[in-house]
């Protein structure tokens, strides 16, 4: 499969939802971001917001490939399952710091590895 059929499945996918996908990341960087923005103190706030909109993220692409229905609002799904995704943040960001600790490339596997965590437990809550 070449990079151009890749590009016209995903177009596929989209099916005339552009906007709606490009305006649903916009609003979850902009609240993600925000209190990492301000200070470096909000770094712990950052990421007790992070994790569920992350997981909520997930949910909504995973929504949008398989031809659901699909809000912006699904990006505060991940707020159902709260305590599950700050544990899988918490522990994904303590592997991948050991790597990194132990040498750059290991972090870089164990991230690689952990990628679709998020997609997973939006699976399978």
């Amino acid at each position: 499969m070449s990079i151009v059929d890749l590009f016209r499945e995903a177009n596929g996918k989209l099916n005339g939802k552009h906007l709606l996908a490009i305006g649903t990341v916009l609003i979850y960087f902009l609240i993600a971001g925000i209190p990492s923005g301000f200070d470096k103190r909000f770094g712990i706030l950052s990421l007790l917001i992070s994790a569920p909109l992350a997981l909520g993220i997930s949910s909504f692409f995973l929504n949008l490939v398989r031809g659901n229905e699909v809000r912006v609002e699904q990006i505060f799904d991940g707020f159902k399952n709260y305590v599950p995704s700050l544990i899988m943040t918490i522990l994904i960001t303590l592997a991948v710091g050991f790597g990194l600790v132990l040498l750059i490339i290991p972090g870089i596997i164990i991230g690689i590895g952990f990628s679709m965590s998020y997609f997973i437990l939006a699976d399978n809550p």
